[in-house]
């Protein structure tokens, strides 16, 4: 889902700004963007969760 903060397999931590079929881009820290495979996704965080870790 857009706005979701995830985690990859490779630990880099992200918001998804864009879905497509089988790819999600991200945005990480400095607002750089990076296209991703959906498989390559470890982790999403729920909005609980963030609110937990503040």
């Amino acid at each position: 889902m857009k706005g979701t903060k995830i985690v990859t397999i490779g630990g880099i931590h992200g918001k998804i700004v864009e879905l497509k079929d089988d790819t999600v881009m991200i945005e990480i820290e400095g607002g750089n963007r990076l296209k991703l495979e959906k498989t390559a996704i470890s982790k999403e965080f729920a909005a609980e969760e963030m609110e937990q870790k503040k």
